[in-house]
């Protein structure tokens, strides 16, 4: 195992772990409460980290076996949210908390077996700016995790009687990639 790989592969590991401790105690009602920010219920923006995770990791594989980097486009990107949001529906909470997990061990595994040559390369692309295979594992596939999670949590403490605006910790989510 690479040493960078294996960071990143903390780095990704560590944020479903944390999810995964805020999702847990979660009743069926708090499940399907709507999160503000993506306008889904709470359970469905978990499995969209899931499937986010397994997009970004067919980036990088795509990379090895093609050459070329993806391409990133918000409408295509958009057009499958909804479209997986409208297939998938909600999962139930285990569903959805084993789906994340196994997505995560997934990329996670890819990570640690990239060799140098490998992070370096160039597998993404957006607006022009090529992004290397470690900057979508350390820093994309992040975000996504934090941004939604914070999501998640600012929906839950405006949920809870007593809940400041201040209870969440972090800035305001912000347009990904």
């Amino acid at each position: 195992m690479g040493e960078r790989g294996g960071r990143c592969a903390e780095a990704i590991l560590t944020r479903v772990g944390e999810l995964e401790r805020t999702l847990a105690p979660l009743d069926a009602e708090q499940w399907r409460r709507p999160c503000e920010g993506e306008g889904w219920p709470l359970g469905l923006v978990a499995s969209h980290i899931g499937l986010g995770l397994d997009r970004q990791a067919g980036w990088i594989e795509e990379h090895a076996r093609s050459g070329q980097a993806h391409a990133f486009d918000w409408d295509e990107t958009n057009g499958l949210n909804a479209e997986n949001a409208r297939r998938r529906g909600l999962l139930s909470k285990m569903s959805a908390l084993r789906f994340v997990r196994d997505r995560a061990e997934r990329i996670a595994t890819l990570a640690r077996g990239l060799t140098q040559d490998q992070l370096d390369a160039v597998v993404f692309s957006h607006e022009g700016k090529g992004r290397t295979a470690e900057w979508v594992l350390s820093v994309l596939v992040c975000r996504h995790i934090d941004e939604h999670t914070r999501s998640i949590r600012e929906t839950l403490a405006a949920g809870q009687p007593g809940a400041l605006s201040g209870d969440v910790a972090g800035p305001r989510r912000s347009p990904h990639p």
